[in-house]
């Protein structure tokens, strides 16, 4: 089974199932158990970690010229840097709100918020924030929950 890979794995489950119809409501409850297997702790790393992996260059690459004529400036670049991190835990937000599974929706969406307020990732999001997005430092310090000091340049 490690062999496989995802879609491969998911064709031997199904034929299995095919098969052997009467595994269906154990592979059932079993699918359950791994989806319910979120907690807000455990998104807020992989948030943490995600994020913590965002390089300046990875802004730098998307800004500027684009091969269909338009230009795209350092803040935009930026923004979607971020969206593309956090877009697997959308993908499976909106999975499991599909599903009826709320609770694990809100375990997801306690997890994204909760993450960038843990003081180390406060730092690196301050980090990246003052290079690749000048302009919107005091905003998102704000938002990251640490209120500039007046008078105070960063």
């Amino acid at each position: 089974m490690d062999a496989l890979d995802p879609p491969e794995a998911k064709r031997l489950l199904g034929a299995l199932v095919n098969a052997r119809p009467d595994l269906l409501a154990e592979v059932a409850a079993l699918a359950s158990q791994e989806l319910g297997a979120v907690g807000m702790e455990q998104v807020a790393e992989q948030v943490a970690q995600r994020v913590g992996r965002l390089r300046i260059e990875d802004v730098w690459d998307r800004s500027g010229s684009r091969s269909d004529g338009g230009d795209m400036d350092e803040t935009e670049a930026a923004w979607a840097v971020v969206e593309d991190a956090v877009e697997p835990f959308v993908r499976d937000l909106e999975r499991r709100i599909r599903l009826g599974r709320d609770p694990e929706a809100l375990a997801i969406c306690q997890g994204v918020r909760t993450s960038p307020r843990r003081r180390h990732d406060r730092v690196a999001m301050g980090a990246f924030a003052s290079k690749a997005l000048p302009d919107w430092v005091s905003f998102l310090t704000r938002i990251l929950g640490k209120e500039p000091r007046k008078g105070r340049r960063r």
